[in-house]
């Protein structure tokens, strides 16, 4: 939950003649640091040698270590030299803990496929009013304004202003691990918690590979061999979770289908809803596709509500299914969590009755306060008439939330 900033705020401090709250003790888990490459980004360091280069890259790095995740927050920057055109990039980069030498294994940039595309400098270069408490550096206005997410997530590439995202886990790995009882049923599990533990699986987020992990089954049901299927989900980067659900009736049975569908992945835009599924006999109104929004949520809750008749068990996952009666309300995402034990629809009093014992609700915890590092990058050149402020830390950055400074590097001046 975000912290109340009038709660939190005690200090005042005094920056360019204005006086303003001191933002570090609501945001002390957020940071804000510059860097500068002179070799096209091979090598980092804090400072530019004097008299500076033809042309350098710049990143203002954020880093967001806490536990939250914050809707209206801006990086904030002047510099003292002339942007060149076209070079400006948002970034997500997970698994840097120093600017200085950047980990960029895992990357997720503006400028990808599947992301929004390049950024919009006319909306978020060129100067503005000064920010109030902020005031001016050597009487300019400010040159840059930009969201910390701008092009990412499906959000807009000229946003100024947007999300801190929360760091989170790599991926989401959905498991599916089917049970027969040796005649024509089959009970397909997709949780790690269901209260029936031989029928639990892996289902979960890390930050790296995960084996499939299927429970042995009981004396009724067992597990089949080689029936059982993982996803890895990537969440870097992504806006929506689409979890196809894929329901077949082979005329004895109803099978759940959900791991590596078409539509089960993660994507910038949302999968539909009724797309049809591979292969012959699928049900179209027990499939459907859920689009879950990961952005700012921590959690992404997976209900898997069990239903039976004698014969068969069928197992559903989606809220949207076109089944009122046989479908999982609590499946959504959000920053609470669901009760594992969370009501399932009633079934049919003659037909599918829900089985409780065999139905649970996972309540997967994306968060990841290690993984919330970000930057700006973009290319300057020095002015063409050398400058008294020619000073090899020639940016200064600030990261505001809620209009408030949380975070700053005023580079090589005092302000």
């Amino acid at each position: 939950m975000k912290r109340s900033l009038v709660a939190t705020l005690a200090a005042a401090t005094t920056l360019a003649g204005y006086c303003v709250v001191a933002a570090t003790p609501a945001y002390a888990a957020t940071t804000i640091s510059i860097v500068y490459s002179t070799d096209n980004g091979v090598t980092w360091s804090s400072t530019l040698p004097v008299p500076r280069p033809s042309r350098w890259l710049t990143r203002v790095w954020y880093n967001n270590t806490d536990s939250t995740a914050y809707r209206d927050a801006s990086v904030l920057a002047h510099i003292r030299s002339r942007l060149v055109p076209g070079t400006t990039r948002v970034c997500l980069s997970p698994r840097t803990s120093d600017p200085v030498n950047p980990d960029d294994t895992e990357l997720a940039c503006n400028t990808d496929v599947g992301q929004t595309g390049p950024i919009d400098e006319k909306a978020v270069w060129g100067g503005g009013l000064p920010e109030a408490g902020l005031g001016t550096i050597d009487g300019q206005n400010w040159n840059l304004r930009i969201s910390p997410t701008a092009g990412l997530f499906a959000e807009p590439s000229d946003l100024t202003n947007g999300v801190l995202e929360r760091g989170k886990k790599a991926f989401l790995h959905l498991q599916g691990c089917t049970y027969g009882n040796g005649s024509t049923d089959n009970f397909m599990s997709f949780v790690a918690n269901v209260p029936n533990t031989p029928f639990q699986t892996g289902t979960g987020v890390s930050n790296g590979p995960k084996p499939l992990m299927c429970g042995p089954g009981d004396a009724g049901y067992r597990y089949k061999p080689g029936s059982g299927a993982t996803q890895a989900i990537s969440l870097l980067g992504m806006r929506y979770f689409n979890l196809q659900q894929c329901v077949y009736n082979s005329g004895a049975d109803l099978a759940t289908v959900a791991v590596q569908q078409p539509q089960t992945n993660s994507s910038n835009v949302k999968a539909s809803p009724t797309a049809a599924c591979p292969g012959a006999g699928w049900v179209p109104s027990n499939s459907r596709t859920q689009a879950l929004d990961l952005l700012t949520r921590r959690y992404i809750n997976l209900q898997q509500c069990v239903y039976a008749k004698p014969g068969d068990f069928y197992t559903n996952l989606v809220q949207n299914s076109g089944d009122l009666q046989t479908r999982s309300p609590a499946t959504d995402t959000g920053d609470t969590p669901q009760a594992a034990n969370s009501a399932c629809a009633p079934g049919y009093p003659t037909s599918y009755q829900w089985v409780s014992v065999n139905s649970a609700t996972q309540a997967i915890d994306t968060e990841d306060t290690t993984r919330g590092a970000g930057f700006i990058e973009f290319e300057a050149q020095p002015e063409a008439v050398p400058s008294l402020t020619d000073n090899p830390r020639p940016v200064s950055a600030w990261l505001l939330i809620g209009g408030v400074v949380a975070a700053k590097d005023s580079g090589g001046f005092r302000v």
